[in-house]
């Protein structure tokens, strides 16, 4: 299914602070928009200093909320993180599955609302599929995600 796509993928490195590595495949080929997106975003350095403000252990981590920068994780509901990105939003484009450490663009009830805040499948989420776009996949360091907690820290997200 991903073979399609990794002639033409990205490569790119999440670090979390105090865990570790993960090396990603980004898929222009499957989601170009969104890929140009993503890609803009990490280039430019927002991504660093963010945390993970939403963890459903056998489901989902999710990122991306520029306002996690300045806050401790106790005050993540109360100051509304989960709910601001970067500004600027994408279509839709759901082809892929939502498969084990696979990444997701989040969105809200818009299905063209997807902006900065992307989420790491923790378990295939078939009940997904055609509703979110998944536009790449965890290729090394596939055990990370299952042990990000709320407030961790996205040290670096870099595309070499």
């Amino acid at each position: 299914m991903f073979a399609n796509y990794e002639k033409t993928a990205i490569h790119a490195t999440l670090t979390i602070a105090g865990k570790g590595s993960m090396e990603l495949e980004l898929y222009p080929e499957a989601a170009p928009k969104t890929v140009a997106h993503i890609e803009s975003l990490i280039k430019s350095g927002f991504y660093d200093g963010i945390k993970f403000h939403r963890v459903v252990p056998g489901f989902v981590c999710q990122a991306g909320d520029p306002l996690s920068k300045g806050l401790q994780a106790a005050m993540f509901q109360q100051a509304g993180v989960g709910q601001h990105g970067s500004g600027k939003t994408v279509p839709l484009e759901a082809k892929l599955p939502n498969l084990t450490n696979t990444l997701g663009l989040a969105r809200s009830s818009d299905p063209d609302s997807g902006d900065s805040q992307f989420y790491i499948n923790l378990n295939d989420n078939a009940n997904l599929d055609g509703q979110y776009c998944v536009f790449g996949r965890v290729v090394k360091g596939t055990d990370l995600p299952a042990r990000i907690d709320i407030g961790d820290i996205i040290q670096t997200f870099t595309i070499p």
